[in-house]
């Protein structure tokens, strides 16, 4: 298991909601369960994933990172 550490529980949201769209599920944990404003993806990789798996969680990732914080730039104004 490896933990990913998006921070903000909302971006948090919105990344794994795009991944989805790149055909990744993974798990959300927040508060309580980690402390306030370390959200965080619980990512689950096994030996029989492939290199082409691996090499789609990593595009999938930086894209859904990457458009998540534009997302959230809109929403918020910041």
């Amino acid at each position: 298991i490896i933990p990913i550490i998006i921070g903000n529980e909302g971006l948090t949201r919105i990344v794994v909601k795009l991944l989805i769209e790149y055909g990744i599920v993974t798990n959300i944990v927040e508060y309580p369960g980690v402390p306030k404003e370390e959200a965080r993806l619980r990512i689950q990789i096994m030996a029989d994933h492939t290199e082409n798996e691996l090499d789609k969680l990593v595009y999938g990732l930086s894209e859904s990172i990457i458009e998540a914080k534009k997302i959230r730039e809109i929403v918020t104004n910041e």
